[in-house]
């Protein structure tokens, strides 16, 4: 072999070597596959919501801002609500065995935006607020037996008021704080309702005018009363961050630290939770043991939340069932958006939605950890805010 057929073999030779070594390198083996490739991560999902709604047996009178009170025997009451051209002055029972509601005993008078409070020996306390005439606040006060389904006249509260605070103590008694008077002013007294004797008598005053405050008895027996608003004869209306808590054993109020902000205008809600601490939603948490509010987690899940919530129920479950919002867009009308309020995570996650849009609803907890959700108004164009007389409940 010549040098000049050497030169034009061996290029050719160290090609093919090179053709048929780099699948080699590549996979291995000649022909095999590509190395693994790791798997693509998931697709960003929002967990689904929590629970479920359904209907239950519809109210015989249409109400709204309503109040609704669970009974010994498993019943619950609901009685009176904002006047309407329907409602007038109303109660009935719903049972939970039937899904069915009855009108029970008619109120002695009215108690528009008064306060009604279950008591330790099973009847309900109705007090104050607006009677049919709606000119002026009352002092009135009555008694609703479950075993007779019927009211009683007993004591009146020492001047009239209405949207006060009231707190069952754990002595029994009944505190009712602040509220606003027939002049339209926040009030700054307090008064305790003995049940044994069927009457009332002022306590210590708060240091701060109230209106529509929240309240809630605290481990210890004490009482936390925060935020509301200050009016003055039906001007400057005042938002407030204050909060003070009151001693029955000594009848006296002592401020406590201020929440990071103040609660929205609307329907003032607090719940206890199962550690002892307060919810505010959408506000903060208060721990009696420090004296302190922390804020809670981030924002509510839907943007289009305004207004709300009406009501806040813990749950069996540790979690605050959030229900009544009102919607940022067209005029505000409900929306039937829920909320959960988790305090392990101090979070606000999805709950599902109501069967019906409502605000200014009840809700209360059933003895077999149902929500029981009834009335509220819907907003319809051209005819303003509509009472309904729809329930629902909700299954955690």
């Amino acid at each position: 072999m010549n040098t000049r057929t050497q030169r034009l073999i061996i290029p050719a030779v160290l090609s093919l070597l090179l053709a048929t070594t780099a699948p080699l390198a590549a996979g291995g083996k000649k022909g095999g596959p590509p190395p693994p490739q790791p798997p693509p991560p998931p697709p960003r999902t929002n967990p689904p919501p929590i629970g479920t709604f359904t209907a239950t047996g519809s109210m015989n009178v249409p109400r709204y801002d309503h109040k609704l009170i669970l009974l010994p025997d498993g019943q619950v009451l609901a009685v009176n609500g904002e006047r309407t051209g329907t409602n007038g002055n109303t109660a009935e029972l719903y049972d939970p065995a039937s899904g069915n509601w009855s009108l029970t005993g008619t109120p002695i008078t009215h108690h528009e935006n008064g306060s009604a409070t279950l008591l330790a020996n099973g009847e309900v306390l109705l007090a104050g607020g607006n009677d049919l005439s709606g000119t002026a606040y009352i002092a009135g006060a009555e008694l609703y037996n479950p075993s007779t389904g019927q009211w009683s006249t007993t004591g009146s509260m020492p001047s009239g008021r209405g949207f006060q605070a009231a707190v069952l103590l754990t002595d029994g008694q009944v505190l009712v704080a602040g509220g606003e008077d027939s002049t339209l002013s926040s009030v700054t007294d307090a008064a305790l309702y003995n049940p044994e004797t069927g009457t009332w008598q002022p306590t210590g005053t708060m240091h701060q005018a109230r209106l529509s405050p929240i309240a809630e008895l605290l481990g210890n027996g004490t009482v936390l009363v925060a935020g509301g608003a200050d009016i003055s004869n039906g001007t400057n209306y005042t938002r407030l961050r204050s909060a003070e808590i009151y001693n029955p054993s000594t009848g006296e109020w002592t401020m406590t630290a201020d929440m990071p902000t103040s609660p929205r205008i609307g329907p003032s809600q607090s719940a206890p939770l199962t550690n002892g601490d307060v919810l505010v939603p959408r506000i903060a948490f208060f721990n009696p043991e420090t004296g302190t509010w922390t804020p809670t987690g981030a924002a509510l899940p839907n943007v289009t939340i305004g207004a709300g919530p009406s009501t806040a129920t813990l749950l069996t479950t540790g979690d605050v069932l959030l229900t009544g919002f009102e919607s940022i867009y067209n005029a505000t009308p409900p929306v039937n958006t829920t909320v959960l309020y988790n305090f392990s995570s101090n979070s606000y996650p999805s709950a599902s939605s109501m069967t019906s849009s409502r605000y200014e609803n009840g809700a209360t907890l059933l003895p077999n950890g149902q929500v029981l959700v009834s009335g509220g108004f819907r907003y319809e164009i051209g005819f303003g805010h509509v009472p309904l007389s729809s329930a629902e409940l909700f299954t955690p």
